[in-house]
């Protein structure tokens, strides 16, 4: 322990900044600051955290999303991605520009994130192909073996042409926007020269992002989004004599959002819109699995884990109950339900004729259990809500050919939270209904969110009015209420939450026969 009163007074200072730096040293290791001598005579190298996924909000809804396509049955997209550049202009002197200009390879890596149901073209830097493609074309690039050409062997490898896969569509876009102290509040006092400070700020940017056709250059949609970020400042000072000696102290803290990260997470939503946009694969109940603060899995994983209960559902392990459907009920003509008991809904668009509404088959749905399937003589008095597995669902999305199960195509229809009105991904599908119908009867699976949570009458009432709506939509197409039948639906007491597929409930079953 060194003794201050043995050092001359000019000195003293010098020696307590010392022993302040030493001391600071010193504790490196006791705040998680690791070091680490690679040869002798090298000084320490300091050793921080090991490399991690790097993971935002939206991975949740990412493999949601691939599970969703995958389920889909439709051949994967090949998505080409162009220049997202930073047209904000914002830089700075101290610490560069302050929005990243990596917005390509982000969406990059958000389309890699959709586990293989989209595959990616490379369109952004070709240079790498160009100049092999040169050396072919000029028989400069070989493989090591020999290759027969107009029968003779030849070392060089022969290019026809027609090598390289056209994409369907390609991404581009910006960031548009970048707003500074939307909001700020703050105090400050002090007391004696003594005093404490404290600052919140918000800001935001946003990102505006289209998806093209490849072969005719239309957009087919643009989509804008916007962040805000928040941030905070806090400290305490004093600056005061204490006898003859002068002390001034200052402390403090501050942290902000992260930026980037949250301009990658836009960027990943806009590819979920624009590719739901494109597919007709609802993406609504997958984003509503996004959060708000970062997930410790990775899209990859998270694919997997619902691949892997998919497939469990598949054999019979998911948690249901047997999966017999109720005798079809005959439709008949009825008045649409009032909507004013039914919150937070929009107002629909008067019709001109009321459309008729399916009679319900008021048979009740038992609690989910988990016992085996009963043997095929067993009798079960009461019926569940249906539960579409993967193989059972080929969608009309996929615009596949393909053989229809024997008891039919089954469909999902998404509706939006609250309400009654067909979604537009619902209105692609019943565009292409009258084909599936020419395989055979075709069941179609109401569904909406799981975060849409009413009361067991309330939900009662709007679901009459969502299948009038679809009585509305199908006669549009030439397609009678007389071969529509309900085949279940719960009852008006019933306050279960029936699960179709991660964020999903199922509504009800309507059978459509030709």
């Amino acid at each position: 322990m060194v003794n201050l009163r043995q050092w001359p007074r000019s000195a003293r200072p010098i020696l307590l900044a010392s022993q302040v730096l030493w001391l600071s040293g010193c504790s490196l290791s006791t705040i998680g600051v690791q070091t680490q001598q690679i040869a002798p005579g090298e000084a320490p190298m300091q050793i921080g955290t090991p490399v991690r996924n790097n993971v935002t909000p939206m991975e949740a809804a990412l493999g949601c999303y691939a599970r969703s396509l995958a389920a889909s049955g439709r051949p994967p997209l090949v998505i080409g991605v162009g220049e997202i550049k930073d047209f904000t202009g914002r830089y700075s002197i101290n610490e560069g520009n302050v929005i990243t200009q990596g917005g390509s390879l982000m969406l990059f890596s958000a389309l890699g994130k959709l586990g293989g149901t989209v595959r990616i073209a490379e369109r952004y830097d070709s240079t790498i192909a160009d100049r092999e493609l040169g050396y072919m074309e000029r028989r400069q690039l070989g493989d090591g073996t020999a290759h027969e050409v107009d029968g003779k062997k030849v070392p060089w490898v022969p290019y026809y042409g027609g090598t390289i896969q056209v994409s369907d569509y390609y991404i581009a876009g910006g960031i548009s926007e970048v707003n500074y102290n939307i909001a700020s509040r703050g105090a400050e006092a002090s007391l004696n020269n003594i005093g404490a400070k404290g600052r919140t700020y918000t800001q935001s940017v946003a990102i505006d992002l289209r998806i093209v056709d490849t072969r005719t250059l239309l957009v087919v949609d643009a989509i804008s989004l916007s962040k805000q970020f928040s941030g905070y400042e806090v400290g305490a000072n004093t600056f005061r004599f204490f006898g003859l000696g002068l002390v001034d102290i200052n402390v403090g803290s501050k942290g902000q959002e992260p930026l980037q990260l949250g301009v990658r997470a836009a960027i990943e939503e806009a590819a979920i819109r624009l590719i739901g946009r494109v597919t007709a694969v609802d993406p609504g109940p997958c984003l509503a699995l996004r959060t708000q603060e970062v997930q410790p899995q990775t899209s990859e994983e998270i694919f997997a884990q619902m691949t892997r209960d998919g497939q469990a559902a598949m054999d019979g392990n998911a948690l249901v109950g047997p999966m017999a459907e109720a005798p079809p009920q005959p439709m008949l003509p009825a008045a649409p339900m009032s909507r004013a008991s039914v919150p937070a809904q929009p107002e629909p668009q008067p019709a001109p004729t009321p459309a008729p509404v399916m009679a319900p088959a008021r048979t009740p749905a038992p609690a989910r259990v988990s016992t085996p399937k009963p043997a095929p003589n067993a009798t079960n008095p009461q019926t569940e809500a249906p539960r579409a597995t993967t193989s059972q669902k080929k969608s009309l999305n996929s615009d596949t050919s393909g053989q229809a199960e024997q008891a039919g195509e089954i469909i999902q229809i998404p509706f939006d939270i609250n309400d009654a009105k067909l979604s537009i991904p619902a209105q692609s599908v019943l565009d292409r209904l009258s084909t599936a119908l020419t395989r055979g009867p075709v069941s179609l699976v109401l569904v909406a969110r799981d975060s849409e949570k009413l009361d067991p009458a309330q939900r009662s009432r709007l679901l009459d009015e969502r299948l009038s709506s679809l009585v509305a939509a199908l006669s549009s197409r030439g397609i009678p209420a007389t071969s529509l039948s309900m085949t279940w639906r719960p009852t008006a007491t019933d306050t279960t939450i029936y699960r179709d597929g991660p964020g999903v409930q199922l509504l009800a079953r309507v059978k459509i026969t030709k």
